[in-house]
């Protein structure tokens, strides 16, 4: 009894030191950066998908000189697919992640099926939205769209591996 009284308390401790070194972690940079407001430029706040998906509009319109109403119309329908086809892809990510296939072989051969049908679903899903798409702008943009989405989406990764990287390198 003591001792597992000794390992809880043990675990506190050590998690709250942690915590407060990260703390101390965001001040230091905060004061090193002259970085006032919290919300602007701290590497350490939280991801928002609404600014990301403002930028992404606004280099997407940028690099295919689309209209302003045509580029509204074509990234709503983009962003309404990939939310239906992110749903599939939890399913799928869930299913992979069941481990009592590994005694059954019936259940593993379902894990498959369901697997094969939710991503023929992700296809319809896009073939369905890229019909849509195609009724608004020409195909020769549409590719230039996917480009700019797909170009967008690695040079943010880009962007963050390489703040994640400057900020974890040792002085």
């Amino acid at each position: 009894m003591k001792t597992r009284l000794f390992s809880i308390l043990l675990v506190l401790i050590i998690s709250t030191v942690y915590s407060y070194g990260q703390t101390s972690l965001r001040m230091r940079h905060q004061s090193e950066n002259g970085v006032r407001n919290m919300h602007t430029h701290d590497p350490f706040n939280k991801f928002s998908p609404e600014k990301y998906e403002q930028q992404k509009k606004e280099f997407i319109i940028q690099k295919t000189q689309l209209s302003q109403e045509k580029a509204e119309k074509v990234i709503a329908l983009l962003q309404t697919q990939r939310r239906l086809q992110r749903t599939n892809d939890r399913k799928i990510k869930e299913l992979r992640c069941n481990e009592n296939y590994k005694s059954n072989i019936a259940l593993a051969n379902s894990i498959i099926k369901q697997i094969n049908e939710l991503k023929e679903d992700n296809l319809k899903i896009e073939l369905q939205y890229q019909k849509k798409i195609l009724k608004i702008i020409s195909a020769s943009q549409y590719l230039e769209v996917i480009q700019a989405d797909f170009r967008f989406d690695r040079e943010m990764l880009s962007k963050l591996t390489s703040t994640h990287r400057k900020s974890h390198t040792p002085n």
